[in-house]
């Protein structure tokens, strides 16, 4: 099963702005975010993530960057 949004929630509403913000030099990153967007199987993996509680790092940074990582995606 794959997820393909239908035509009409893709299409652009009058009133709605379009891409994402600029909060300060992530425009980088927000492109690349458009464009894994478009790719279906991206998509169907980030609404089929599922965040894990309690997973650790091999010191306190690492954990830190596990954490900050699920927060990302979640």
């Amino acid at each position: 099963m794959t997820y393909e949004p239908p035509i009409e929630d893709r299409m652009r509403k009058e009133d709605q702005a379009v891409g994402l913000r600029n909060i300060g030099n992530t425009c980088y990153f927000n492109s690349l975010l458009q464009i894994y967007y478009s790719l279906p199987s991206f998509v169907e993996k980030i609404f089929k993530f599922e965040i894990k509680e309690g997973l650790k790092g091999k010191d306190e940074t690492e954990t830190k960057k596990i954490e900050s990582g699920m927060n990302l995606i979640k």
